[in-house]
């Protein structure tokens, strides 16, 4: 088996070009991305939906299972309500989060105020930040929700891109070494 590492440092500098590229996007466009991200879950949960459609109405069982039914319906309303509301989700999203978020926050702030040790402040820091991040929430959730995601998102694929640039700058100079061993040889 040999491997051609030409092609595998021209497949992993296309890669980081690539994913830092679409970090870049994610970051700058992020409320538009997660709106199409959203309607492709829709779709894709529509897809499964008729797939189990047909799986179902081809078995040899001559009594359906009426929970079966019950879940093809709700998939089918979840794919739709995932292509249509995409906004209404993305607040009904950010409005779970910030309870969430606010009630974590009040507790880790009780806590911290209640409690002796090290950690008092880093408790106490982290519980206002989740307050901080709960009143943001209730605020606009759409562009809170679509803002984190799109940084978190994004910086991901930039670090990803730049590991990928990283791995193509090792192949070169594993490329270079095996060339000149051949080279030495003959």
């Amino acid at each position: 088996m040999s491997i051609d590492l030409k092609q595998m440092i021209n497949w992993f500098t296309l890669r980081g070009v690539l994913f830092i590229l679409a970090g870049i996007v994610m970051i700058l466009f992020s409320q538009d991305v997660i709106q199409v991200i959203l309607a492709v879950i829709g779709v894709y949960t529509i897809i499964i939906a008729l797939k189990f459609t047909g799986d179902l109405f081809n078995q040899t069982v001559t009594k359906l299972d009426r929970w079966a039914i019950v879940e093809l319906v709700l998939l089918i309303a979840l794919g739709i309500i995932l292509i249509v509301y995409r906004e209404d989700v993305l607040s009904i999203i950010g409005d779970i989060v910030a309870v969430f978020a606010l009630l974590a926050g009040i507790l880790q702030v009780i806590f911290a105020l209640s409690g002796t040790g090290r950690l008092r402040l880093f408790v106490f820091l982290s519980g206002m930040l989740s307050i901080i991040l709960s009143a943001a929430l209730f605020i606009d959730p759409r562009e809170v929700i679509s803002n984190l995601l799109g940084i978190i998102i994004g910086a991901y694929l930039i670090t990803s891109g730049i590991l990928f640039f990283v791995l193509s700058s090792y192949f070169r100079k594993l490329q270079k070494r095996i060339n000149n061993d051949n080279i030495i040889e003959r």
